[in-house]
């Protein structure tokens, strides 16, 4: 899944970051 929304990223560099963020909150709660 979170290979797809990399790929997806890709084509939305300006959504990177924000997706980067919510990745590291994900991990962090998960954690």
């Amino acid at each position: 899944m979170q290979a797809q929304l990399i790929a997806l990223d890709w084509g939305q560099p300006h959504f990177v970051l924000i997706d980067l963020a919510n990745m590291a909150r994900y991990w962090n709660s998960a954690h």
